[in-house]
């Protein structure tokens, strides 16, 4: 399986991860987040500039890594493991991840597009990784790697 395909089910089948950074004392730091969308070479997710830790660590933060298996038992699920680049893209594609996640669109209406103003999309633009799939026999189990251009 191809990266692009890792992580589109990462997006799709997946969603919610944990994202691991390094705090301003280099201690290690966690958070749930969503993957908001996924293209062949990058990763997208959101959070708020509202005084979140997890935003001034994400926006402290040059790697990341994310973590995320599809719910049921482990017999049958898909894992990711990954490690990679992130950066604070702004609020540029806001609406079109709050689109493609129609959930968002209760926290953040269409008729109330203000409430997105603290609002920043951050995209992992380079990172390398594991994926595995327990729901096949054998087990399937691919390294693979992506980069985006600027």
């Amino acid at each position: 399986m191809d990266a692009s395909k890792i992580l589109s089910v990462l997006y799709s089948e997946i969603h919610s991860v944990v994202v691991g950074m390094i705090d301003s004392v280099g201690h290690p730091s966690s958070a749930f987040l969503d993957v908001m969308f996924a293209e062949e070479n990058a990763v997208y997710f959101m959070t708020s500039n509202n005084g979140r830790k997890l935003y001034h660590l994400l926006n402290s933060s040059d790697y990341i890594s994310i973590c995320g298996k599809t719910e049921g038992d482990y017999f049958h699920a898909k894992m990711i493991t990954m490690q990679g680049r992130v950066r604070n893209i702004g609020k540029a594609r806001v609406d079109e991840l709050i689109d493609a996640n129609p959930y968002m669109k209760k926290l953040y209406p269409d008729e109330q597009k203000e409430k997105r103003s603290i609002i920043d999309v951050f995209q992992v633009y380079e990172g390398y990784g594991s994926y595995q799939d327990f729901g096949v026999t054998p087990p399937e189990q691919t390294e693979f790697q992506f980069h985006c251009d600027i």
